[in-house]
């Protein structure tokens, strides 16, 4: 029996039809999971809630919708936050059900916490979104935008990646309510 919540699928460019390419592995049904795309990474998808109350910490990876890798679980298990890729060899995650921001570094399979969101910790930030700025000149990643909503809180925090250091960017002109790219 099919599962859509299992179920992955690519859109063909020769007749612009979705069709299957595979199924999560080990039957992950994982909803309000962070994820990104990119051409080195393939896609990545974190965390999810497979049921009311059951967080995930797992991480999987796939470039073509039916091989898929297992990297590092998450430090901590979570939902509703966000994944974006850096570069070719990290991720960061924020937000959900985290308490600590944290980046994965593929050269040493390892995820390092680089400190809470400074507009909120715990469940402050759910349904978050994040995206990288990158320098014009040479593609390379410079900041991460951490934004969403959160109980008392509407607002964007910056990691500098070069500094390492978190900066406000303020309350966004509109809310933000399960956006999905910033």
């Amino acid at each position: 029996m099919s599962n859509p919540r299992t179920e992955c699928f690519q859109m063909s460019p020769i007749d612009l039809h979705w069709v299957g390419s595979g199924n999560l592995p080990d039957a992950l049904e994982l909803s309000f999971s962070g994820y990104d795309h990119s051409d080195e990474w393939g896609l990545v998808i974190s965390g999810g809630n497979p049921e009311f109350g059951v967080n995930l910490p797992t991480v999987i990876q796939t470039r073509d919708g039916f091989r898929f890798n297992y990297l590092p679980d998450l430090p901590e298990a979570s939902t509703g936050h966000c994944l974006t890729t850096i570069d070719e060899n990290r991720l960061l995650v924020a937000g959900g059900h985290m308490e600590t921001v944290h980046i994965y570094d593929a050269e040493v399979s390892q995820w390092t916490p680089v400190g809470p969101l400074p507009s909120g910790g715990l469940l402050d930030q759910f349904h978050v979104t994040c995206g990288v700025v990158r320098d014009p000149a040479d593609g390379r990643a410079l900041k991460v935008v951490v934004a969403g909503l959160g109980p008392d809180v509407d607002q964007v925090d910056i990691y500098n990646l070069e500094t390492g250091a978190w900066e406000s960017g303020g309350k966004p002109n509109a809310p933000l309510v399960e956006q999905d790219y910033i």
